[in-house]
């Protein structure tokens, strides 16, 4: 199929992306800045400009499409609910989705199907409630938001008689370094964890890869239809979930935040964390739907293993137009490194132990950091050419490196995967101290890399 999804460049946008073309569909995102969404995609794709709150989409963009993939929508967990931002979180959902529809009628595009994003939301603050989706709406800005949202997606009208509509409530949605985690793990790491308010309110989380094999599964299967709650089937409350954090990542969590403090600090987006949700998932239950990720615990437990044995992880992707085994070469080349490290480093290879790069192979650098000469040794190892290598650090500035390297054929071309585990000196005060610095330095290097190799790749297309 060829699949419209809003909403591309988030989180889970990034996720289903990949997700769909590894399944054979093509996919078309809709960005305000069209050109950085697809030079940041894992994946191929073709991405046309929409700021969806003012404009139609523009006709070419819907030429062929059989389904749309509706995940568009500001957050409401980035600033205080002022008038103003409320009018936005509304008119980023709300009038997004009129003018997405619009545009469909107007370009004379009928799609097959149509999955839009909702969320748990819909249903307020109900205490200890068991909440179904034959539950009704609750009350207050969210429950409010949610409902509008969900009235504007709800296919009226005879030109999409002919499509199937599935609305989505999700709750919070997990992965690593991504969306909530990404936003509580480096508060609990750094000792201000804790519950919020009383901590008996119910929270319901989903994990980002059931999220996304969820909707391939609506798009697919034709019994995936209506509103389904997609979220565990094993709702926490949030001391639980506080715990079980805490016991994931191996640290305590001492400082509650009062519900008191929490309405003087945000205002009314106050309730967003105060709010109690008991959602049962009882339409995926009856489809027979199968959880990769169970529960928070199981989800947690997997993914914050790294973080929990001290490590700092940092990940990246990028898709080329060029074969696995030329790609693969490419990587293999230590002298290829210095093209696409930045010149603040000053990196140079001086030597390795082997004639050509392979299991075993010992590689000798030189490179600055801050101004300071640094000489590191790495190790390859993980050799299983072309699908992956990795190298570690023997000699160096970092108390632990490990660099894994992967690619894979897709779509004609290669996906590249970078993922860097690492520890600074000095444990827990070196991440105090210097943990925001180096990241950013990692992040830097490796955005610089991305460049390089995208330009090298497009001037041999």
């Amino acid at each position: 199929m060829k699949i419209l999804v809003t909403g591309i460049t988030g989180f889970v946008g990034q996720e289903l992306g990949l997700v769909l073309v590894k399944a054979g569909h093509e996919v078309v995102g809709l960005s305000r800045r069209p050109e950085s969404c697809i030079s940041q995609s894992p994946f191929p794709l073709k991405c046309f400009k929409w700021d969806g709150e003012s404009d139609l989409i523009e006709p070419k963009a819907l030429e062929g499409v059989d389904a749309i993939v509706h995940l568009a929508g500001e957050s409401v967990a980035d600033g205080r609910w002022t008038a103003q931002r409320k009018k936005h979180l509304v008119d980023s959902r709300v009038q997004s989705a009129k003018n997405l529809l619009k545009s469909f009628q107007a370009a004379g595009v009928s799609p097959k199907v149509f999955i839009s994003a909702s969320a748990i939301g819909f249903y307020g603050d109900r205490a200890d409630e068991e909440l179904t989706e034959e539950s009704g709406p609750g009350q207050g800005f969210l429950a409010d938001l949610t409902a509008k949202w969900e009235a504007e997606t709800s296919l009226s009208g005879e030109w999409f008689a002919g499509c199937r509509l599935a609305q989505l409530r999700i709750g919070v949605v997990l992965g690593v370094g991504q969306g909530f985690l990404g936003k509580v793990v480096p508060l609990f790491r750094s000792g201000l964890g804790g519950r919020l308010g009383s901590g008996k309110q119910w929270m319901n989380f989903i994990h980002v890869r059931d999220l996304v094999r969820l909707i391939l599964l609506c798009l697919e299967n034709p019994n995936y239809s209506g509103v389904i709650n997609a979220v565990m089937p094993e709702p926490v409350t949030n001391k639980q979930m506080t715990r079980e954090l805490a016991g994931a990542l191996g640290v305590p969590a001492p400082f509650p935040a009062p519900k008191l403090a929490l309405k003087l600090a945000l205002g009314e987006m106050s309730q967003m964390l105060l709010a109690s949700q008991r959602v049962l998932p009882r339409r995926l239950q009856e489809l027979g739907f199968e959880y990769e990720f169970a529960s928070f615990s199981q989800s947690v437990g997997s993914d914050l293993t790294v973080f929990a044995q001290g490590f700092e992880l940092f990940t990246a992707a990028q898709w080329v137009p060029e074969s696995v085994d030329r790609v693969f070469d490419f990587y293999r080349d230590e002298n290829n490194l210095q093209k696409i490290t930045p010149a603040w480093l000053d990196f140079r290879v001086l030597d390795k132990s082997t004639a050509q790069v392979e299991e075993g192979t010992r590689i000798n650098y030189r490179l600055k950091l801050k101004g300071i000469p640094i000489k590191w040794q790495s190790l390859i190892e993980n050799w299983r050419p072309p699908e992956r290598f990795s190298d570690r650090q023997l000699k160096g500035p970092y108390r632990h490196w490990f660099h894994l390297h992967e690619f894979a054929p897709l779509a004609g071309g290669t996906w590249i995967g970078d993922r860097v585990e690492y520890r600074l000196p000095l444990g827990g005060a070196g991440r105090l101290v210097a943990g925001a610095f180096v990241r950013k330095d990692v992040e830097s290097i490796f955005k610089y890399r991305r460049q390089v190799v995208e330009q090298i790749y497009k001037n041999k297309s």
